[in-house]
């Protein structure tokens, strides 16, 4: 068996200044992309996930909304969404009380069975146990605090909510702070966030598609459970995938040069 020597350059970690000022650079110029463009982005989105609703033969209206939503309900405070919209036939019931309490109940008895069960991951029930609360909270408020109307419309509307454009300033800045200061070639940080960067439009695109879809084809529970588990945790998993690949390639020209020394 052959024994691997480590060298101290290893452990000695130099940072690259001049990478991580391009970094910054690059979040910068992110940040001015996504303000100024944010518009036509949303409709050039809108075109591909039209297609997509239409390929899952779900009808569909695309127009821009004008009427001011309310961010908080009770609370005086609007805005005017600029994004366009998608007003989909949903035939929409409200949820029943005994519904709402009787799926909290189950979900309760499946985090503990879960916790007893040694063969699951603890990041994978620490997952569901984020994801049975948002579902239970969800359910909840609208069961008893502010129920919704029966109603036959469903409006998705693209903006800075739920395009998905404010991941792509989170991720620069990620990748400024953690990979672009580690020691590597450039055009390998380049790559990998320009890679994930790809990624994530092409993502959260496809996800808007299979929400709304969802709502239409099976109704508001499976929406909610497909809403929250397509969201942010799959924004977290699939950044921490492509951060560790890029520090996974750096490292194999720290080993290279290092075994050159």
């Amino acid at each position: 068996m052959n024994n691997v020597r480590l060298h101290r350059s290893m452990w000695n970690m130099r940072v690259a200044k001049s990478h991580f000022f391009v970094g910054m650079l690059l979040t910068v110029c992110a940040g001015f992309l996504v303000a100024y463009y944010a518009i036509s982005y949303w409709w050039f989105q809108a075109e591909i996930i039209g297609k997509l609703l239409s390929f899952a033969k779900v009808p569909y209206e695309l127009f821009l909304l004008a009427k001011p939503i309310s961010l908080i309900e009770g609370i005086p405070l609007y805005y005017y969404p600029a994004g366009p919209t998608f007003q989909i036939p949903v035939h929409y019931q409200s949820v029943s009380t005994l519904a709402a309490l009787i799926v909290c109940l189950l979900l309760f008895i499946t985090i503990i069975l879960a916790f007893r069960v040694k063969f699951i991951p603890l990041p994978a029930k620490v997952l569901f146990i984020i994801l049975s609360f948002l579902v239970g909270v969800s359910l909840l408020y609208v069961a008893f605090v502010s129920p919704i109307p029966p109603h036959p419309l469903y409006r998705v509307i693209i903006d800075w909510q739920f395009s998905g454009v404010i991941i792509l300033i989170l991720i620069s800045s990620i990748f400024t702070l953690t990979v672009f200061p580690l020691p590597g070639p450039m055009w390998v940080k380049f790559f990998w966030l320009i890679l994930t960067l790809v990624f994530s439009m092409i993502w959260n695109t496809v996800r808007i598609s299979l929400v709304a879809a969802t709502f239409y084809h099976l109704g508001s529970l499976p929406f909610l459970l497909m809403h929250y588990l397509m969201g942010v945790y799959v924004d977290f998993i699939y950044v921490v995938a492509f951060y560790s690949l890029a520090v996974s390639h750096l490292a194999k020209y720290q080993v290279r040069e290092a075994e050159w020394e």
